[in-house]
Order: C-alpha cells, then structure tokens, then sequence
C-alpha cells in the first residue's frame, strides 16, 4: 500500500485501489466508529458499505461506498463536512497518519527484495482488485510476506525482507503467490502459483485465471423463457367476458401452437411436447413438466398408460440422456433416486389396480 497523495484524482485508478485498500485495512482495524439506530452509521450499515467497497474495488470505482466512507472518516476524525467524501490535503495526511502508525505501507528501502506480476484471466483481460498474497513456503508452512490488490491492469508487486523468512539461515525465499477474491464478504482463493525456490531478488509471477464457466441454458429452459410470456393474459377469464387471465401452457391447441412457432422460431413438434409435458404432469402429480418433456424428446411414448409399462430402467437411462444432451436442465443423484422411486410406485399400483370389467384377468 502507499501513502495517499493529493491533489487526488478519482478517475485515476492506481490511486483510486490503493484509496480503497486503505479503507479496508482501516475497517479491518476497526477505525470506523458504529452507533446504535438512529444514529449512523450503524454496524450492519457499515458491513454492508464494507460489502459494496469490496465490489467497487474490483472495478476500481470510486463509487458510493467509497465516497460514503471517505465522508464518515472525514466526520469521526473531525475534518469536518464541507468535502462530501472527496480527499484533499487534510483528509489524505489523517489518513496516511493512521496507515503509518499501522504499519501499512510499503518501505521499499527496507524491503529490498521484489515479487510482481500480473493476474489476467485465461481471455486476456486483467482481474482487477484481486488480493494478492506472498509467501514464503517451508516443507509444511508458510509465513506470510505481504499482500496488495491487483490495479487496473491485473499488475501487482510485493516487497519483503530477509528478516520475514521462515528461516534465519536463508538467503532467498521460496516464493508461493495466492489470489483472493471476496465473496458475499467472504475471501475465497482462486489460485497458487508454483513454488519458486530460492527466488531472485526480483521475482516475476504471473498468474492466469480461468474464466468461470457458465451452466449452459437448457432447451427446456430456453422455452420456457421465450413461451411463457406470450401466454400472460391470453386466456379469457370465465368471471367476466372482459377479464383475461395466462393461459396454461397444457391447455394450448394447434391453432396456438402455430402461432408461437411462427412468433419464435420454435420447431412445432417441440412446443406440442413442451405442451403435453405440462399436461402429463398436472395429470400426474410429483413428476416435473421437465422430466416428461425429457422423456418425449427421447422418444418416449406420450401416451401415459403405455409410458408407465417401459422398465425403469429404460425411462431413467431417457433421462440421464435427455441431461447430456442439454434438453433438460441436470438431474442430481437424489431427484434421480426419487423419480425411480415415483416410476416403482407406479408400476407396483398399476400391477395391484383391478382389470376392467369385460378384459380378461
């Protein structure tokens, strides 16, 4: 971290992550005063100013949580209102003050060793306001080095001393960088580097992230996304001749479903599946319009009487299928456990039902 200078400028966004990594080492520290409603700020406003600075870091914004805060240090610490969350002079030397007697600031004259780099995800664009954290690694510890946040760039750099090693013999340090990013004002790590053993006096480590990965939308999803809104208010209410109410999608007839396929783009065969998915599970009740709509797709016969004498084996194969297949949104092992316990208790019921009069026994 380093000193805050003026005159400040909040589009600058070295200046303005370095501002707002202050503001979380003096939160860290408990320097912002909390009071009881209605006066302000109170604890759990302070921890959701907190959460919001956190988020604004990442972007670099100087944003309202950091002016909010900025304002209520300029109150507590007697500098008065006439600033509204903005640094100048006076601001920046308490601020500075505190950081100094905390400890909290880079002495590079002291620190003569160097850790840096960057932190890109795997497309090329930087993580911004990430913590980065150095370590000096042992065969089963480690002793922390220093840490920063990631600029606007994802360019970070750590200094440190001999004298922080885990042990006093050694002249290097064996490196280990970590990324951090807080969560639902919860730290969780992102990733280690390598250990750099014996690394130099100015060590380069760069880290690459790699995007999160999105859960692919559905087909099921996706239709019903695109048709259950062109069915609010299409169906006349039976109160009043000038009430309109939505139209379940099980009551749909063909002259509705090729309005919608010619409205979305959508197959026909697929809405009158999607249909008759909801109107098998509003006839059997605890089975999902998804699972049906699953088993249709993986030709499965729709008519339930002849659906129901397929072996559970075969519809629970359909399923696991229609799943890698993206039709249907996955299926855990437990909801899987609990359809087959459902397709069981049909076929048990189906076997004990007496025959109907005039069919052979």
């Amino acid at each position: 971290m380093k000193p805050i200078s003026t005159p400040f400028d909040n589009t600058d966004t070295t200046a303005v992550t370095n501002l707002q990594a202050a503001l979380v080492f003096l939160l860290d520290k408990k320097q912002f005063q909390t009071f009881t409603d209605p006066d302000t700020p109170t604890a759990d406003q302070l921890d959701k100013l907190s959460s919001q600075l956190k988020e604004e870091q990442k972007n670099a914004d100087y944003g309202k949580a950091t002016t909010d805060l900025v304002f209520i240090f300029q109150m507590q610490q007697g500098i008065g209102d006439s600033f509204n969350g903005e640094i100048e002079d006076n601001t920046a030397n308490k601020l500075n003050e505190m950081l100094k007697g905390f400890g909290a600031f880079d002495d590079s004259a002291d620190k003569p060793f160097l850790v840096k780099g960057t932190v890109l995800y795997d497309n090329g664009n930087p993580l911004i306001g990430a913590i980065v954290r150095a370590f000096d690694k042992d065969l089963r510890t480690q002793e922390l080095l220093g840490e920063t946040t990631t600029d606007n760039k994802g360019y970070y750099e750590i200094a440190y001393s001999k004298e922080q090693f885990i042990k006093a013999d050694k002249d290097n340090a064996d490196l280990v960088v970590a990324v951090f990013v807080v969560i639902d004002s919860e730290e969780k790590v992102l990733q280690f580097s390598d250990i750099f053993f014996n690394a130099t006096l100015v060590q380069e480590i760069n880290l690459t992230i790699p995007l999160p990965v999105e859960k692919p939308i559905s087909e099921w999803e996706i239709m019903n996304e695109q048709l259950l809104p062109l069915l609010i208010g299409q169906k006349q209410s039976l109160k009043a001749l000038d009430l309109f109410e939505d139209l379940p999608p099980q009551e749909l007839e063909t002259a509705d479903i090729d309005f919608l396929s010619k409205d979305t783009g959508i197959d026909q065969n697929r809405i009158l599946l999607w249909s008759l998915a909801y109107k098998s599970a509003n006839e059997k009740d605890g089975i999902a319009a998804e699972v049906f709509y699953g088993w249709f797709r993986m030709e499965m016969p729709r008519e339930l009487t002849q659906l129901w004498k397929q072996p559970v084996s075969v519809l629970k194969e359909a399923l696991k299928n229609a799943v890698a297949k993206n039709i249907i949104p996955a299926v855990d092992d437990e909801r899987l456990n609990n359809i087959q316990a459902q397709l069981e208790q049909i076929n048990l019921d189906n076997i004990l039902a007496p025959a109907d009069p005039g069919l052979p026994a």
